[in-house]
């Protein structure tokens, strides 16, 4: 974890893509600052990629992407399996809540803010577009977790990606009774463990 002390970590004054490297880095006790942007057109030509969230590490060194920085901070910090095929489910979970994160972002493209959030709702709701995408997440966190966690039975940063990113797309305010509209209340947010 040395390798972690005294990083900074630059996104925006907003969860989004730095979320759930902002929390990894918490739950795995780094001291690090958490940068949050308050002139973008100034940094964005320091990036690697034109984008954020990017990770300066004590050296200098600076690594970009949301999922890289994730997985870096989840080996450095015990958040991410050692063991091959549960390190590549924990992949697998990521990559499919990003594909998740890809398709609900295209709905309500060009609405006012209000009509976007209630077509997001609508998509993330039983019947919507996104609805059965959440169920087949549901399904592999019931296949591949147990004791609250999504994948084994121990704290990932799959559980924090997960947890990060789905907050965000879910109707404001997160409605966690199992009467709410959103697909049966994966059981990931029920037992949430943070």
């Amino acid at each position: 974890m040395k390798i972690l002390n005294n990083c900074k970590l630059t996104y925006f004054a907003i969860p989004g893509r730095g979320e759930s490297i902002r929390l990894a880095l918490a739950i795995g006790g780094v001291n690090f600052e958490d940068d949050r942007i308050q002139n973008w057109p100034a940094i964005k030509p320091t990036t690697p990629w034109g984008s954020v969230p990017m990770l300066t590490l004590s050296t200098g060194e600076v690594i970009a992407q949301q999922r890289t920085i994730l997985r870096m901070v989840g080996k450095e910090t015990g958040l991410y399996p050692e063991d091959v095929v549960q390190a590549a489910l924990v992949d697998s979970l990521i990559d499919a809540v990003d594909d998740l994160l890809a398709m609900t972002s295209k709905v309500g493209n060009g609405l006012p803010q209000t009509e976007k959030e209630t077509a997001r709702a609508a998509a993330m709701a039983k019947g919507g577009t996104s609805y059965s995408y959440l169920e087949r997440m549901e399904a592999f966190v019931g296949r591949h977790g147990s004791d609250g966690y999504a994948v084994g039975k121990s704290l990932t940063v799959g559980d924090l990606f997960l947890f990060a990113t789905i907050s965000g797309l879910l109707p404001k305010p997160y409605n966690r009774s199992r009467n709410s509209q959103s697909p049966s209340q994966p059981r990931e947010f029920q037992n949430c463990r943070f």
